[in-house]
């Protein structure tokens, strides 16, 4: 199994017990651990993305003010935006540790054009719940722990990239 599938999934396993609660504070050390493992998934994702990825884009995770947080993710971001403020090819781990979701996001649902944003189904059993995210992608993509593929993740990421700099060369976001 790869270093980027085994950090996925540790990840995973660390947030399982606390996931959907809030309440664990960022400085209990199940919180420190969980970040910190956090930042190995990104240093994972990093080493196996092209680096032109990161000539104007800047890798982000969440890491809770106060209390970690119920629905962390991973981000990658246009320099000096917030992820409040722009789209980014966004990661999103899924309440319980079931698996996470990937793809390009809005900060806020787009009903109509070419980035129109998906309202993602999680009525389903096997759905990872990403809750006040469901509406937020233009092309999500699901991964479960159990079935997780570097490859198709990796392959996921790069297809999200690239509508993510089409909006921005659309929108002259530099």
């Amino acid at each position: 199994m790869s270093e980027l599938i085994l950090s996925i999934k540790k990840f995973l396993t660390l947030i399982k017990p606390f996931q959907g609660i809030k309440g664990v504070k960022t400085n209990s050390m199940q919180a420190q651990v969980a970040t910190q493992q956090l930042l190995v998934v990104a240093k994972n994702l990093k080493k196996l993305l092209p680096d032109e990825m990161f000539n104007n884009y800047q890798l982000k995770i969440s890491k809770g003010y106060g209390y970690f947080p119920t629905l962390p993710w991973i981000a990658l971001l246009p320099n000096g935006k917030k992820i409040s403020e722009s789209i980014s090819l966004f990661i999103c781990f899924g309440n319980f540790g079931k698996g996470l979701v990937i793809g390009a996001a809005f900060p806020y649902k787009i009903d109509e054009g070419k980035f129109k944003t998906k309202i993602r189904d999680e009525k389903s059993q096997e759905s990872v719940k990403t809750k006040i995210y469901s509406d937020k992608f233009v092309n999500p993509a699901e991964f479960i722990i159990e079935d997780m593929n570097e490859i198709e993740i990796i392959d996921h990421i790069k297809a999200s990239f690239l509508l993510l700099q089409e909006y921005n060369q659309e929108n002259l976001i530099q």
